[in-house]
């Protein structure tokens, strides 16, 4: 049987926690919000056919890369 400070301990553990962000954080949000979309809009041009996740998000990776990450 957990004691009260125990209790308390691992109440506060399992609270979530803020995270400081930093502009490298907000640069891979960007980039994966990008390629989420392209993805997303390759997948569309196909009437959303499934089997192509990977390619599609593959694809839009490259398109990001070879637009200078931009």
């Amino acid at each position: 049987m957990k004691s009260g400070a125990m209790r308390r301990q691992a109440s506060l553990s399992a609270q979530p926690r803020l995270v400081e962000s930093n502009a490298t954080d907000a640069i891979a949000v960007d980039r994966t919000a990008w390629i989420a979309s392209r993805a997303y809009l390759k997948a569309g041009g196909r009437a959303f056919e499934p089997g192509h996740e990977i390619e599609d998000w593959l694809e839009a990776e490259a398109e990001y890369e070879q637009k200078g990450g931009q």
